[in-house]
């Protein structure tokens, strides 16, 4: 409350005496006033909005520095969820580089032994017919 003047002060501690009494009634209802928060409002003097909120405010500030921090460290987990999906799509990228490498090495050693097994058969053929012939 050092941020208050003193008239204020004492405003806020009679408005505060008068909610733990019972007897602090809001404006239009006249309903009773039970939190202490609500006799501070009261007291407090309007030009004096800051001042209410320093007052008022205090477990608000706190919440909201916890809210902050509770974003930062989503935000760096986030970071950090991003990086290693960069980092496993890159790996994947490199997987499928070899597995084409791989897949054209492998045609080009199959069309080899295709025209291997083409030459052997052809001479064999070969062999066959002189065989016939010399019978």
């Amino acid at each position: 409350m050092a941020k208050n003047s003193k008239k204020a002060q004492k405003k806020v501690k009679r408005a505060v005496k008068k909610v733990k009494a019972g007897k602090l009634k809001s404006g239009k209802s006249k309903k009773k006033l039970s939190s202490k928060k609500q006799a501070i409002a009261m007291g407090a003097p309007k030009k004096k909005s800051k001042a209410k909120k320093s007052i008022i405010g205090k477990k608000k500030v706190a919440s909201h520095k916890k809210r902050a921090a509770a974003t930062k460290k989503k935000s760096a987990a986030v970071k950090k969820k991003r990086a290693s999906a960069k980092k496993r799509a890159a790996s994947v990228k490199r997987k499928r580089a070899v597995q084409k490498k791989r897949a054209v090495r492998k045609t080009v050693t199959s069309a080899k032994k295709r025209a291997a097994t083409k030459k052997r058969t052809a001479s064999a053929r070969r062999v066959v017919r002189r065989k016939k012939k010399a019978a």
